[in-house]
């Protein structure tokens, strides 16, 4: 409080340096509200070990070996069990060989499985693996494939006279296949480890 006995000259000095004083505090109050203000608008940024592991459990197609049935499944497995039959399901893959027999007249690729039987279904309900000696010769003894191979695509192929480069090349042809919204969200995660790395990137610029 300013004494009124003061010289009006000096009480008009000191409300000055009361009225800055207190426009001072009220500058610094409302920067502080605007920087939490933006700190609660921009969402923290999340680490690249969260956004790898948002990406390895997107949501994936597998197919039942007998029945063909689709089952939609997140998660990173090689198999899964199908809820309503019980039935191993496997990811699907596709075929990119331009020739491939199996081509539908719009262009879509044929959707294919690598069936494995040393998977089977514990007692208790929980996928397991066979453990043998020969893992290739007895996938290929129990009728399965030891790695992705187009069906169709073996109907016209002449494995016997086959080249080694011409094998590797129907191998590459098949690749896993990618539901639409996982890969919508695929290119989004990306983007923002993209994003991650820049912010990063340009905090270690200003520290130096």
């Amino acid at each position: 409080m300013i004494d009124m006995s003061t010289p009006p000259l000096n009480r008009r000095m000191l409300l000055a340096a009361l009225l800055l004083s207190l426009s001072q505090t009220g500058c610094h109050r409302d920067s502080s509200a605007n920087l939490e203000t933006d700190r609660q608008a921009k969402p923290a940024l999340r680490t690249a070990s969260q956004i790898t592991a948002e990406q390895a459990n997107l949501p994936k197609l597998y197919l039942t070996q007998k029945t063909h049935r689709q089952v939609v499944a997140e998660g990173n497995a090689d198999v899964v069990i199908d809820p309503q039959t019980g039935e191993l399901a496997f990811r699907t893959w596709i075929c990119r060989n331009p020739d491939c027999p199996g081509r539908k007249p719009g262009g879509e690729p044929v959707q294919f499985i690598c069936y494995d039987p040393l998977y089977y279904v514990k007692p208790d309900g929980s996928v397991d693996y066979k453990i043998v000696q020969d893992r290739i010769a007895e996938i290929t003894r129990l009728g399965g494939t030891p790695w992705p191979l187009c069906p169709e695509c073996l109907k016209v192929r002449n494995l016997a006279n086959e080249t080694q480069e011409e094998q590797r090349k129907y191998v590459e042809f098949c690749v896993e296949y990618v539901l639409p919204e996982s890969e919508r969200r695929m290119k989004e995660l990306e983007a923002e480890y993209v994003h991650l790395i820049t912010k990063e990137r340009e905090r270690r610029e200003s520290v130096k």
